[in-house]
């Protein structure tokens, strides 16, 4: 815990925020956050104490509702490394790490005062749609691109068919250990999802037989002359794989689809299949590991969207009857 710093008057001294993002990270781990958090906590915060040096705030006594207030309108019209704004979701992410920041320097009584609250997040459209579901007929044609006669090939193809078959996040994937695949009782476990929470998921028969000849063949041949690990996924030249290696050997394989497609895709091309499919909300939400289920009905609201077509394809009255 970052402790006050009380001069002889009872003033408070200065206590650069550097530091004070230290203790703070120090904090989240003492709280048994997982590692991803904290690593996200400090990616996001970094930026908004190099902002404040810039413009003279080098201290927690010289926080204020202003300077914060700047910083928000400055990454309103950041252009991102894709060359346009970030989304409202991306931007609230920020400002949620700011608060908790603002939080612990106030709860640690080292803020003069209190800004946590001052800070507004952005209204996120209520009805926002994933944009990226793949059809079947693109489902198929995605895994036929990867060519199984080659290591990296076949790793790619089992990539995406446990990325199908699961629902799991790339970083979920990249923790996968060679036990996790339970093939006996045809489930995965998910360790450290997100809120640092483990899971079991079910998995379909496909993409089992992907992983077993992957286990069996291709890990091995990858392997050679690698230091042991545990870990599923395998590089060709790193040691421990990372979620922009599983980018970057998927990156070529969605390229030439009319819509913008990412690992992340096959996350919610399940979930809406299973939806539309029947599947009851409530199992859709463990099996994502989703925290509310606010979050799995936007897949409904699709599947809603693909029932108004066809109604209005099939109704006698939307014929001219």
């Amino acid at each position: 815990m970052l402790a006050p710093a009380r001069g002889t008057n009872g003033a408070i001294n200065m206590v650069f925020l550097t530091e004070a993002l230290s203790n703070f990270l120090a904090h989240l781990q003492l709280r048994n956050y997982s590692l991803r958090t904290i690593s996200e906590s400090a990616k996001m915060l970094k930026p908004y104490l190099r902002y404040l040096a810039e413009t003279g705030v080098l201290s927690v006594n010289q926080l204020t509702k202003e300077a914060n207030a700047a910083y928000v309108r400055d990454q309103f019209y950041f252009i991102n490394q894709y060359g346009r704004q970030n989304t409202i979701k991306v931007r609230n992410n920020q400002i949620m790490a700011i608060k908790m920041f603002l939080r612990y320097l106030e709860h640690a009584e080292v803020l003069p005062v209190k800004l946590s609250e001052e800070l507004v997040y952005y209204k996120e459209p209520t009805s926002q749609l994933p944009k990226d579901i793949l059809s079947k007929q693109e489902l198929l044609r995605l895994f036929k691109k990867p060519d199984l006669a080659t290591l990296t090939g076949y790793r790619d193809r089992t990539i995406l068919e446990i990325l199908y078959a699961t629902g799991m996040r790339r970083f979920e994937l990249v923790n996968l250990q060679v036990g996790d695949i339970r093939f006996d009782d045809q489930l995965v476990f998910i360790r450290q999802g997100k809120g640092a929470k483990d899971r079991f998921v079910p998995v379909n028969q496909t993409a089992l037989s992907f992983a077993a000849h992957y286990l069996s063949h291709v890990r091995p041949a990858l392997m050679k002359s690698k230091p042991k690990s545990n870990q599923f996924l395998v590089a060709e030249r790193s040691p421990v794989v990372t979620v922009n290696y599983v980018n970057d050997w998927l990156s070529g394989y969605f390229t030439g689809f009319k819509k913008r497609i990412t690992p992340h895709s096959l996350r919610h091309t399940l979930a809406t299949h299973l939806i539309q499919k029947g599947m009851p909300l409530r199992h859709v939400q463990e099996l994502l590991g989703h925290e509310r289920l606010n979050t799995t009905i936007r897949y409904l609201q699709l599947s809603i969207k693909d029932l108004q077509l066809e109604y209005r394809k099939c109704h006698p009255r939307e014929r001219g009857v």
